[in-house]
């Protein structure tokens, strides 16, 4: 092997002197820099000696190489090793863009790995300089296929990334888009158009044995034209105007309960500033009215119905629990749940009723409790009826308890 390439035939110069290869293998901690004289040497010339040293380079770093190929993990100082004696060749062995990433395991190919060991038993055994340019152009093609490979896994790393990202981001702003128009619809509070007229109100007949004292006695009521709201207010439309949501039965579509006077005061404000609207809560001659049908009511005992279950969610079909607004039958006005599924919140003092005749009453102008209308799930049939009063002090709140919206035309 030292015969077939002396390194004074090819003008090779090592820092630590010239040796031959043989003598070479014991100089592996001084850097090896062979330097190409090209002055009077053809182009074919000179990449023999640039094979030459690239052989003399794979003796030099055969036990390292073998390490590293062998070794499940590359030891750091083992790298550093092979690191220094690649920085420190001249571009001849750059020309195979030699980097310490090529022995890195996990990315050595089978073919790479016998190739490497092809070069070291040719460093052990010898071989011509015919067949250090064939090895060292398998070489060099297979680590520009690798690089090429790798260039190209990279790109499609990053093309799949970027599509990622594209992805990522179209989904959130669907996400945003889809939020949006639940918000705009959590916004949007349905009105049904209550023409005004004048009705008797409190324990008509209709309401028979059922009736309690405080809906005594009779009373003609006249009212002007107003709106009231189809549904009572829900839970996802609390929850776009306060941003949380206090009910104890959870879903966007159930009637918002567990709210107290006070806190739908504050929801109303809030409300109105968003909207540029003049919400409120409907007087207790207005609700009685649109929950007996206005002028069209046909007299019955709850809000749409004579039957109850057609009417109302009430102790004896709720369950134990509200349900989604919408899901009885509505009442002449097209109006739902004025008989059970949540009592509801009217924006007057509860007081005692008298005989007189008025128009457009807003109930007392003090008092220690406000009204509520409509009976609930936890409730009977005869807290349903149009007619039925209750009350409860302004700060309370209870798992029956919602309200629904009016406003002037």
């Amino acid at each position: 092997m030292a015969d077939s390439l002396n390194t004074d035939d090819y003008k090779l110069d090592y820092t630590g002197g010239k040796a031959g290869m043989e003598d070479y293998g014991k100089q592996l901690s001084e850097p090896l820099n062979p330097v190409i004289n090209q002055d009077d040497k053809s182009e074919l010339e000179s990449f023999y000696y640039f094979n030459a040293g690239l052989l003399q380079f794979f003796r030099g770093i055969d036990n390292q190489i073998t390490t590293v190929l062998n070794a499940p993990v590359v030891h750091p100082i083992i790298v550093e090793q092979i690191q220094t004696q690649v920085q420190t060749q001249l571009p001849a062995l750059n020309k195979l863009k030699f980097t310490i990433s090529m022995f890195n395991p996990g990315s050595l190919s089978e073919k790479y790995k016998a190739l490497v060991n092809q070069h070291i038993a040719y460093t052990q055994n010898g071989m011509t300089i015919g067949e250090v340019e064939i090895a060292a152009k398998e070489l060099s093609d297979l680590l520009s296929r690798n690089e090429a490979a790798v260039a190209k896994e990279q790109e499609d790393l990053k093309r799949q990334q970027e599509e990622e990202q594209i992805r990522i981001a179209r989904e959130e702003e669907q996400k945003r888009i889809a939020s949006e128009e639940a918000k705009r619809k959590a916004w949007i509070i349905e009105m049904v158009a209550v023409e005004g007229g004048t009705f008797i109100m409190g324990a008509t007949p209709e309401q028979g044995s059922d009736c309690y004292d405080n809906e005594k006695p009779v009373h003609r009521v006249t009212l002007n034209n107003f709106h009231i709201g189809k549904y009572p207010v829900t839970q996802a439309q609390l929850q776009a105007v306060m941003g949380e949501n206090p009910s104890s039965f959870k879903g966007d579509n159930l009637p918002v309960e567990t709210v107290s006077w006070d806190d739908v005061q504050v929801f109303i404000s809030r409300l109105n500033a968003a909207t540029g609207k003049n919400y409120r809560l409907p007087t207790e001659a207005e609700w009685e009215y649109a929950a007996r049908g206005g002028n069209r009511s046909k007299g019955y005992k709850y809000s749409g119905s004579n039957n109850c279950n057609d009417a109302a969610w009430y102790y004896g079909n709720s369950g134990n629990t509200t349900h989604p607004v919408g899901t009885k039958s509505p009442n002449e006005l097209g109006i739902y749940d004025m008989s059970g599924n949540v009592f509801e919140w009217c924006q007057d003092w509860y007081g005692e009723y008298n005989s007189s005749a008025q128009a457009n009453p807003k109930g007392p102008s003090s008092g220690s409790y406000r009204v509520l209308r409509g009976g609930g799930w936890s409730g009977g049939a005869r807290d349903c009826r149009v007619s039925d009063r209750y009350c409860y002090s302004p700060g309370n709140r209870d798992n029956d308890s919602g309200f629904r919206l009016a406003s002037v035309p």
